[in-house]
């Protein structure tokens, strides 16, 4: 009888130890050998690869506006709201856009680690809804020590002190809109996604 070795060896020094001592044991051998073979055929489960998602939460909410010719609102990541020129005509739900990263690291670990993320944010920036057009700028973030403005569309985030297969955190995007019209009011909400990228696990 044979045993092939796995892993670190453990499984065939078992096998041939039970061998051994086949002629000190009273019972037959057989139950011995199908232990080995159940052992040794057994699957080798590999841990997934690490990998980041990105959730959108939320879209970047406006609110339905009424232009009289030109105007901007600013919406920030608190959720706070400064209007220049422009008058709220219906009390639709106006916010910041919001996203739930995800780190998951592939395997049950619990060693801790900070996971440094570069997000990436996409859209359009340009809205236009029946008379009125709006630009989108000054994208900002509420990521503890980014700067808050995301000059590029792009932000790092830290998730700090990761201890479980699983680790998120979420965080919140506010812009300013600045608007002109040729008739009329309209609802404006900016559909964002993202994206990331892992640029260290340690």
């Amino acid at each position: 009888m044979s045993c092939v070795k796995v892993g670190d060896g453990t499984i065939v020094r078992l096998c041939r130890t039970l061998l051994v001592q086949r002629s000190k044991v009273a019972q037959p051998i057989y139950a011995i050998g199908a232990l080995c073979a159940l052992l040794v055929g057994a699957p080798h489960i590999e841990a997934k690869v690490p990998q980041v998602l990105v959730r959108a939460d939320q879209p970047l909410r406006f609110g339905t506006l009424l232009v009289p010719l030109s105007g901007s609102r600013t919406v920030s990541p608190q959720g706070q709201i400064t209007d220049i020129g422009l008058f709220e005509i219906r009390n639709d739900p106006v916010g910041p856009a919001q996203f739930t990263v995800t780190y998951d690291r592939g395997n049950e670990s619990r060693r801790s680690i900070d996971i440094e993320i570069q997000i990436f944010l996409s859209g359009s920036q340009r809205i236009r809804v029946g008379g009125v057009e709006g630009q989108v700028s000054q994208l900002t973030s509420d990521i503890s020590g980014s700067g808050g403005l995301m000059t590029d569309g792009s932000v790092r985030l830290t998730i700090r002190n990761c201890r479980e297969r699983q680790c998120s955190v979420s965080f919140r995007v506010g812009a300013r809109i600045d608007l002109t019209r040729s008739a009329g009011g309209a609802s404006l909400v900016l559909p964002l996604s993202a994206t990331a990228t892992v640029l260290s696990a340690r």
